[in-house]
């Protein structure tokens, strides 16, 4: 008398250690509207994928996906969503940190496309999040780099200036250590500049 259920399972490998950068996650987080506070207490780049697994943006994507409302019977989105989440399991393992994704359906046919859905969405999240960080930090990069090649070329005219008026210059090796270790941190500097230009352009300044 009771009809039958179908368990369909996914499973996504740990994500890159890099996400734990807070600004990456936090960028990740804002993609998939996983709210700021939960963002700052997650400690591992699973933890954050759970719960962009768990995010409006990805069960809204599956409910139209699989006209889930329908499915399911609901009016509302959030109805739907509630359905959702309790066919659905979630769950990273602690020691290798895959993550398991397992839809149940009536239909086995949905429950596996709902699953492979999971794997997509949060896929699509992380790829629109980098795309758009790498292009932001290229065109901040290529900028800088354009001043930087202006200000070269005029401290080279200062220097040639400064070297015809008092003859040739022999740059000491105390010198030249000034020079390099002030060049090593005007990279630090452009690299910090980068990160930060990609952030005002996701959040306020506050």
């Amino acid at each position: 008398l009771i009809p039958k259920n179908y368990d369909a399972t996914a499973r996504i490998l740990p994500p890159d250690p890099s996400m734990t950068n807070p600004s990456t996650a936090m960028a990740l987080a804002a993609a998939s509207r996983v709210s700021l506070a939960d963002t700052l207490s997650m400690k591992t780049p699973g933890a954050l994928y759970v719960a962009i697994l768990h995010s409006r943006t990805v069960q809204d994507r599956l409910i139209n996906r699989f006209d889930l409302r329908k499915v399911y019977g609901d009016r509302y989105y959030e109805d739907a969503r509630r359905h959702l989440r309790r066919n659905t399991a979630i769950t990273e393992e602690r020691k290798s940190g895959v993550i398991t994704v397992t839809v149940t359906d009536r239909d086995p046919n949905r429950a596996a496309g709902l699953a492979a859905e999971y794997v997509s969405g949060v896929n699509t999240v992380a790829r629109s999040l980098n795309t758009g960080t790498a292009h932001r930090q290229r065109e901040f990069l290529e900028a800088r780099l354009a001043e930087l090649h202006q200000e070269l070329a005029q401290a080279s005219e200062e220097l040639s200036r400064f070297s015809a008026k008092n003859g040739t210059v022999d740059i000491s090796q105390q010198s030249k250590a000034m020079v390099e270790s002030a060049a090593i941190l005007k990279g630090q500097l452009i690299a910090a500049e980068a990160e930060k230009t990609g952030l005002e352009e996701i959040y306020t300044p506050e």
